[in-house]
């Protein structure tokens, strides 16, 4: 059997991690699997861009309703993420460190934020009217193109940012800082389509497999998010580039 191409990983590109570049047989501190770790986060938010970028001319209108949701569920997974870091995440870093820390950071997130929620706008719009009908690929794709390079630079930018609060040493619980964050970023997560949204765009073969067990979660709950949850809207993970268990799958929408 032919293995799958990785679709999803274009136009925008992946992020390579840290612990990934720096090889084997290196030392591995906490700011390389805390830098590593956002990066793998990160990827699943580029790649569920791409499949709605990739996909969308190709949607057939019967379809539009469930692309329609899939997409929003990328709207409520990255506005989840940013959410968490500027209210929890970044101030509890400046509070160990110095304050204004991550002040650039939450200047990029400005830099797309409005464009972002042009996405959203748009697309609630059409659920709202019950107005799927009158989606328009051209329109989706040019809101994509006003913010995608501002957010793409950011969530690269933001790797090696972490990878340099190095210099403060053991004082910087950053390892625990992040855990604490995943989890609550996770929670919010649940009470939306958010979580599975994450799942189905976290390829388990990426970087020969380095990220299967990401995210550190019980089975459990692994499986309520990705075996319950994944019932409710069915159709909308069609368009997903990854199944249940974050293997690669066939593009959905694809061109004559």
């Amino acid at each position: 059997m032919a293995q799958i191409q990785p679709w999803a990983e274009r136009p925008f590109k992946m992020i390579p991690t840290p612990l990934f570049t720096q090889g084997p047989g290196k030392p591995v501190d906490q700011y390389v699997m805390v830098a590593s770790q956002m990066a793998a986060a990160h990827n699943a938010l580029i790649r569920a861009l791409n499949s709605i970028y990739v996909q969308a001319p190709h949607v057939k209108p019967e379809d539009y309703k469930d692309f329609i949701g899939y997409s929003q569920c990328w709207y409520q997974m990255i506005s989840n993420h940013h959410r968490g870091e500027e209210t929890r995440l970044f101030p509890q870093i400046e509070e160990r460190t110095e304050k204004g820390l991550m002040e650039a950071n939450v200047k990029q997130h400005h830099e797309f934020e409005a464009g972002v929620e042009s996405f959203n706008t748009y697309l609630q719009s059409l659920r709202t009217a019950n107005n799927e009908s009158s989606f328009s690929v051209p329109k989706l794709i040019a809101i994509i193109d006003s913010f995608a390079p501002a957010l793409t630079t950011h969530l690269s930018d933001e790797i090696p940012t972490l990878l340099a609060l190095r210099r403060y040493g053991d004082a910087l619980p950053l390892e625990k800082l992040l855990t604490t964050e995943f989890q609550k970023t996770g929670m919010a997560a649940i009470r939306t389509e958010g979580g599975h949204m994450f799942f189905v765009n976290l390829d388990r073969s990426y970087e020969g497999g380095l990220w299967k067990d990401f995210p550190s979660v019980p089975a459990p709950v692994r499986y309520l998010l990705t075996r319950v949850f994944g019932r409710w809207n069915a159709g909308w993970w069609r368009f997903a580039p990854m199944d249940n268990d974050g293997n690669r799958k066939a593009q959905y929408a694809v061109g004559k």
